[in-house]
């Protein structure tokens, strides 16, 4: 709001609550379409699975190609259609509540790229100190659910 990023939501609480809203709405619109409409179309599992083994250059690795590899309902690794589609979608329906002169293509990859930086932090973040913060982990590094 400092910067008046999507101008056309005003300055004010007004305005504070206009863009909250609208990254709210880009947060929960990106987590439904990636989790339930695409994951189940192209039966993807889009959780993260701890490594916790191996060097960090690995664990690091791991972390941030889960934005784009997903595990498959088989088993198998896959590519993330699901989160890439979801993100390019929840960019697309943002075009239905940002102000107009901000609207458009541009819109719908910013969100996107935005969406797996966030991913990719959370990723990271869950592999070196997720385990440590979360109660009854399983012992086992590659434990399945």
């Amino acid at each position: 709001q400092a910067q008046n990023t999507y101008a056309g939501y005003g300055q004010g609480a007004a305005g504070y609550g206009k863009r909250w809203a609208a990254q709210f709405g880009d947060g929960r619109s990106s987590d439904y379409l990636s989790h339930y409409v695409f994951a189940s179309l192209f039966h993807e599992d889009p959780r993260y699975f701890y490594q916790g083994t191996g060097t960090f250059k690995s664990r690091l690795y791991h972390a941030v190609s889960n934005a784009w590899i997903a595990r498959g309902d088989n088993g198998q690794n896959v590519t993330n259609y699901a989160y890439i589609l979801g993100a390019m979608g929840s960019g697309a329906l943002s075009n239905t509540y940002y102000p107009h002169a901000d609207r458009g293509v541009s819109l719908v990859f910013d969100n996107a790229l935005l969406s797996a930086a966030g991913l990719v932090g959370g990723n990271i973040f869950q592999e070196f100190f997720g385990k440590r913060l979360t109660k009854n982990a399983s012992k086992s590094a590659n434990a399945q659910p």
